[in-house]
Parts: C-alpha cells; structure tokens; sequence
C-alpha cells in the first residue's frame, strides 16, 4: 500500500516520529556497519493476517507498506 492512512492498521508509524500518536507504531530496526555507516533501517510492523510468518515492514521516509516473510529475533545488542 502506498496510503499513509494504512500505516496505522500495519503498525509500521515511526517509533521516532515525536508527532505521531502511539498507536500503530512499529519496531525501528536500524542495521550499521564500520564507522557507524547505516547498511538497512526498516521499521517492522504487524503480523500479516492470513500469511503466516509475514509481517508488514516499511522503509523510514517512504509511504509503501510492504509485506516481508521473515523469522527474526530482535535484540537491543
């Protein structure tokens, strides 16, 4: 989906954005290399209804939603 309006109901809102309410919000994952270099940053939302180990995820910036299989465990290490 590319409507704004979806991120709620996906759960990908930014968990930075200081303007937005807390509903909906989703987990930032921000992967860095050498030097601190940003390598990906995503932000992962709500399990995809009826599609089994998909989870709504979206790109900080970006409107689309998209829907990504994934089998993660996320730490704060």
């Amino acid at each position: 989906s590319d409507n704004v309006s979806d991120h709620e109901a996906c759960g990908v809102i930014d968990p930075l954005d200081e303007t937005a309410g807390l509903t909906g919000r989703g987990q930032r994952v921000t992967i860095k290399g050498d030097n601190q270099q940003v390598l990906a940053d995503f932000i992962i939302g709500l399990p995809v209804e009826n599609r089994e180990g998909f989870r709504f995820v979206r790109v900080p910036e970006q409107k689309r939603v998209y829907a990504a299989r994934m089998d993660i465990d996320i730490s704060t290490e």
